[in-house]
């Protein structure tokens, strides 16, 4: 009897340690669900155009249409709303600028992604 329930203690304190792994992509605190997608998207955006899927100009766009859908939404002073705001205006104005460095993108496009929890790209 007591083998039943030792094992049973050991399943149970099994599951309970592995039910937090895989939970790091958290939107974070103090963003909405509609400005966590659009976080996603500029840095789905800034990963297709690093890719080569998308152009300067077409990636250029679609982030300043992401900022403006971003900006309608209610601002507030904290912390996570301007940081994701000013990454994602920091990422049009990099492809905005005549000479564009991938490097560049990269770095801005990682911190975006530390700010929602999400993996940086390595830099090339």
């Amino acid at each position: 009897m007591k083998k039943y329930l030792l094992s049973g203690c050991l399943a149970l304190f099994l599951a309970a340690s592995l039910s937090g792994c895989g939970t790091a992509h958290i939107k974070p605190q103090g963003l909405s669900d509609s400005q966590y997608r659009l976080g996603l998207r500029a840095i789905e955006t800034t990963d297709k155009y690093l890719g080569a899927d998308l152009s300067k100009d077409l990636a250029d766009s679609q982030l300043k249409h992401i900022e403006k859908s971003f900006e309608q939404f209610h601002k507030s002073n904290k912390k996570t709303v301007t940081a994701v705001d000013s990454q994602i205006e920091r990422l049009g104005d990099c492809l905005s600028t005549e000479k564009v460095s991938d490097k560049t993108v990269t770095k801005v496009r990682n911190q975006l992604a530390e700010t929602l929890n999400q993996n940086p790209v390595n830099l090339k």
